[in-house]
């Protein structure tokens, strides 16, 4: 049980960084470009289901530091 929740952590602190690290790099100051009523709800392609939790931030840094 130690060691899941050590992984847990180090991702925890990963996507922590990677949000710090892309507010620190955007202009000031900053103000919110997207309305949550529009926000795009991905879901998983196996069954339909929208991601949650963590999995919802993974794929957005990874979609914001590809454009």
């Amino acid at each position: 049980m130690g060691r899941i929740t050590n992984n847990r952590t180090e991702v925890y602190q990963e996507i922590t960084g990677q949000m710090i690290a892309m507010i620190e790099a955007s202009t000031r100051p900053w103000s919110k470009s997207w309305n949550g009523s529009t926000a795009p709800n991905v879901s998983l392609p196996s069954n339909g289901a929208p991601y949650r939790g963590i999995n919802s931030l993974t794929l957005w840094i990874a979609a914001m530091t590809k454009c």
